[in-house]
């Protein structure tokens, strides 16, 4: 079996992250080499072509643990929109992470702005394909984590994910849950296939958008690092930034044929 009632029964009794670890490790390496073999997991490594190996690594070492809860993520998500498989008392979740906390040790300080530009080509990604993302959200029941009430359609999804500011709210997780208490979603996550058919619908549907996000993001880095701005200051549309780029090239070929007319030999 895969994940049972009696797994979530447990884990409601184990407070110390070291035990989250020692009684929940085995399944969450069988699931991630699972995981791994799935396609869209191999897109996300092709799209990530810096990254090469798995999407995400087979080490106990790699998976978060907390009280209550464990959780794990992509190979190089901690800046950007992270594929996210957890597991706390209420459900297992799967689905896109951002993280745009300030967390000690990890990271930058630039990471909250770097996490929100791709949250923003996020949005902007489904602002694009509208009825892709509402047939998504509306087939694999897709909610934000924590506003559940307020993102229960995908039209109130869309209008959340629209108004969120990723900076204030830390994080923001957008994925489906399945529920213990709810007999269809035992069903599903006690059965290793329906429990991996589950999660390629749900991160094969999402990977046009993560793919976006990731691609807008690294092009708005890579423009403002030639326009070396700042990582802080606030972000522009792509356009702005070769706009910008376009004409500080053409106020050099200016000066450059200024300065091929103007010499004159030294006397």
């Amino acid at each position: 079996l895969a994940f049972t009632r009696a797994d979530f029964e447990d884990l409601a009794k184990l407070g110390d992250p070291a035990d989250v670890a020692a009684r929940f490790w085995p399944k969450v390496e069988e699931l991630l080499v699972r995981v791994n073999q799935l396609q869209c997991m191999r897109d996300v490594q092709i799209t990530r072509s810096r990254a090469p190996g798995p999407a995400f690594e087979v080490q106990q070492t790699r998976m978060r643990v907390r009280a209550y809860h464990w959780y794990v993520f992509n190979v190089g998500g901690r800046e950007e929109a992270q594929f996210k498989i957890g597991m706390d008392v209420r459900y297992l979740r799967m689905g896109l992470g951002f993280n745009a906390e300030l967390t000690p040790g990890r990271g930058s300080r630039f990471t909250p702005y770097r996490v929100a530009r791709a949250f923003d080509a996020f949005r902007e990604a489904v602002s694009r394909r509208p009825y892709a993302f509402h047939q998504l959200a509306l087939r694999e029941d897709l909610r934000v984590e924590g506003h559940e009430a307020e993102t229960d359609d995908p039209m109130k999804l869309v209008a959340w994910l629209r108004s969120a500011d990723v900076k204030a709210e830390k994080w923001v997780f957008l994925g489906s849950f399945l529920r213990p208490d709810n007999p269809a979603d035992l069903l599903v996550l006690g059965d290793w296939d329906r429990l991996l058919r589950k999660i390629e619908r749900v991160f094969d549907g999402l990977y046009p958008f993560w793919q976006f996000s990731n691609c807008q993001k690294a092009h708005s880095e890579r423009l403002r690092a030639a326009l070396d701005l700042p990582e802080d200051t606030p972000d522009r549309p792509i356009d702005d930034y070769w706009a910008e780029i376009l004409k500080c090239l053409e106020e050099a070929r200016k000066c450059s044929a200024t300065d091929s007319t103007d010499s004159r030999p030294v006397q």
